[in-house]
């Protein structure tokens, strides 16, 4: 694996409601990072690409992609936080919804993918890198529609 340093640069982020489950999601992210990644990586992106799981309290926090011998990203949730509400109601004087009921700080307002080093990339390398980011998106799409990245859409 590649020198990691300091924070990277940030490539892409994306805000993630309070209602969407961290863990849940960054599991299934890694499980189909490995199959889509990993193992189609050549096929779909033009890469051989490698994941590595990062671990925080013996749960998954994230994933390294190596980008061939290019450079290597982390994709994870940021550290700041968001608070989660037990429930909407409407506001009396103006009928809007606001949150109500107990509040729960929940770690990680957005997802984020990184660039973790300095490596110039190629042109081919970076054209792999937004395609990667751009699936990347798609599948936590699917997560926040159907409650799983493995979902398949039908009409």
């Amino acid at each position: 694996w590649l020198r990691r340093q300091g924070e990277g640069l940030l490539l892409t982020r994306s805000e993630v409601p309070a209602f969407i489950p961290r863990v849940d999601l960054m599991q299934q992210m890694y499980q189909w990072a490995e199959h889509e990644i990993s193992e189609k990586g050549q096929t779909s992106f033009g890469y051989s690409m490698t994941v590595q799981p990062v671990y925080k309290d013996e749960t998954i926090n994230g994933f390294y992609v190596a980008v061939g011998s290019e450079t290597e990203l982390l994709v994870q949730f940021d550290s700041s936080v968001v608070e989660k509400y037990d429930f909407i109601k409407a506001d009396m004087e103006t009928g809007m919804p606001v949150p109500a009921g107990k509040s729960k700080e929940i770690l990680g307002k957005y997802f984020e993918i990184r660039k973790m080093d300095e490596n110039p990339v190629t042109a081919e390398a970076k054209a792999a890198i937004k395609k990667l980011c751009q699936t990347i998106a798609q599948a936590v799409d699917k997560y926040y529609a159907f409650g799983s990245i493995f979902a398949e859409e039908s009409t």
